[in-house]
């Protein structure tokens, strides 16, 4: 073709533990000849049992391809879909340049998303998520920890928008050494398979993730929520201060609350705590 040589290629790899073999026909050019023995780098599409090679520009457009595209934009419209625990299943319509990016989120008690207010969108492959929402803090992606979490349990929430299911799932979190056990909700694509199991992307914010995981070093009990005022969000989850007593001890609580189960003044939170600087963090939600 175009005076190249077309050549099959018989491609030997390890696919989930077993060897296996594909053809793969492609034109190749002289000057960039692939020889028996060369290691190459190939998508595979299980079940067609297919494959193609994968260049250096493949890869390189790729990256560019997913490379995160920040957004400033206001949110313009508000659908409400019903409640969900204590909280409320929204779907954000944010414009910015004449484009309209929904997000479906969940609003919890005490926090409210308001037409008019600015919001950091990150737009990744496509799809919009919200980066920052009424927080006027100068987090720098730079500044996101790239980590991930294994699913140890999850729970199909009665809400769905726009073919998106609502999930709520356990995750653990491994960086090294130390494990951090979080509940996420989700609106996950209907098409999407998501299971026990699964490892899923995870972002935290370095500052965050220190001071989780040295105040997990210490010690638990049960407290009484005291106040809660919000500030903005980071991502989909509602950024909370909240003050709690526990044995007659002030413990002040910063950080991001899972909007499913919220928290209201009157809860009785499982917290880790420091008794010398009185941080605190939820390691379980009130059950009410």
């Amino acid at each position: 073709m175009n005076e190249q040589p077309q050549v099959r290629f018989i491609v030997q790899f390890e696919d989930e533990g077993q060897m296996k073999e594909v053809e793969i026909k492609q034109v190749i050019s002289y000057l960039n000849p692939i020889q028996i023995g060369d290691t190459v780098t190939i998508s595979y599409n299980r079940k067609k049992h297919k494959a193609v090679f994968i260049t250096e520009e493949d890869l390189k457009h790729a990256a560019q391809e997913s490379k995160p595209v920040f957004i400033d934009a206001v949110l313009t419209r508000i659908e409400r879909y019903g409640k969900v625990n204590r909280g409320q299943a929204l779907q954000l319509h944010f414009t910015a340049e004449g484009r309209d990016y929904p997000i479906p989120v969940v609003q919890p008690f005490g926090f409210e998303y308001r037409s008019g207010e600015r919001a950091n969108l990150i737009l990744i492959q496509g799809m919009a998520r919200i980066f920052r929402y009424g927080n006027e803090g100068t987090v720098k992606a730079s500044d996101q920890l790239s980590l991930q979490g294994e699913i140890i349990r999850m729970q199909k929430m009665p809400i769905i928008i726009e073919n998106k299911q609502l999930m709520l799932l356990e995750v653990m979190i491994s960086r090294g050494a130390d494990r951090i056990r979080k509940a996420n909700s989700l609106f996950v694509p209907e098409n999407l398979s998501v299971n026990v199991g699964t490892v899923i992307p995870v972002t935290m914010e370095m500052d965050d993730l220190q001071k989780e995981t040295r105040l997990l070093q210490g010690k638990q009990g049960a407290a009484k929520v005291l106040t809660v005022h919000f500030e903005g969000t980071k991502g989909e989850r509602p950024l909370a201060n909240i003050t709690a007593e526990k044995d007659g001890v002030i413990y002040h609580i910063k950080q991001t609350i899972e909007p499913v189960y919220g928290v209201e003044v009157g809860d009785e939170l499982w917290i880790a705590y420091d008794e010398g600087t009185q941080e605190a963090m939820i390691i379980n939600y009130s059950s009410r």
